[in-house]
């Protein structure tokens, strides 16, 4: 019986997790499927470890990085894919390749967020770190009332788009799965669940399909899973590679899929 280990954190209170469903489906087929938080890991010579919930990574990125060095041999998604995902400067590389993002700088000082507010143009924006997640560390301001910034970050114009809901579609092994629609509830923007965030099925356009299309081929090493986070209308806002949520339970046959792809892969 082959082992696979799934990589979570110590703590998960405040989140909302489907993962069980994964579980489930791989102890179906026949594996033996162990978590571990990635904080205090210990290597067991388990055959082939998925980053998960590993979702305070952010917050330590040299050391969660470090732990993945020790077991890249066995690591889905792969050491080189995670290190290009974990800082959203990925997202200027993929506009320098054409890939249809939401308009974006990169800024390190107040002096830098004034001298390019008028590159994006409108007066209401968002700022977050360039290592991020879920949401951590947005902020919305307008031209009244600027924030200080005291590392580099994203700025970005705010696209009321976002208020109608933002799209994911999901590829395991270079395939397209399923997609879902992230609608923020009354006067929030942030789409995730935790915020209250509606989750629904999606059915993506063909201008969709060529943005995640455009985007997924970009991404570096033998990737397994891939989230395409769009605002539509407007473009690309997120590619997650490295611990992005399924939501899993959003679909019915997720696990399904991503079981499916993980054993095409040839890996167990």
């Amino acid at each position: 019986m082959k082992t696979i280990t799934l990589l979570t954190c110590l703590e998960l209170d405040d989140f909302i997790i489907d993962d069980e469903l994964l579980v489930h489906e791989l102890e179906s087929r026949g594996y033996k499927v162990k978590l571990k938080a990635w904080e205090d890991f210990e290597d067991e010579g388990e055959d082939l470890f998925i980053i998960r919930t590993t979702w305070n990574y952010t917050d330590h990125l040299h050391r969660f990085l470090g732990t993945l060095e020790n077991i890249q041999d066995r690591l889905l998604n792969p050491i080189e894919t995670v290190r290009w995902n974990s800082n959203k400067k990925y997202l200027k590389e993929l506009e320098s390749h054409g890939v249809k993002t939401m308009p974006l700088e990169i800024i390190n000082s107040k002096s830098e967020l004034e001298a390019k507010l008028n590159l994006l143009g409108g007066d209401d924006f968002i700022v977050k770190p360039l290592v991020s997640a879920g949401a951590k560390g947005l902020v919305r301001f307008n031209r009244e009332n600027l924030p200080e910034i005291f590392e580099e970050m994203i700025l970005q114009k705010f696209y009321p788009e976002i208020l109608k809901g933002e799209i994911s579609l999901f590829y395991f092994n270079h395939q397209f799965s399923y997609a879902i629609k992230k609608t923020p509830k009354k006067g929030e923007i942030r789409v995730q669940e935790e915020f209250g965030g509606l989750i629904t099925c999606y059915d993506p356009s063909e201008s969709e399909f060529e943005i995640a299309t455009s985007a997924i081929k970009h991404i570096p090493g033998d990737w397994l899973y891939a989230r395409v986070d769009i605002v539509p209308g407007v473009g690309l806002i997120e590619l997650e590679c490295v611990e992005p949520s399924l939501y899993l339970s959003s679909f019915k046959q997720s696990s399904k899929l991503f079981s499916d792809a993980l054993e095409q892969k040839s890996l167990l």
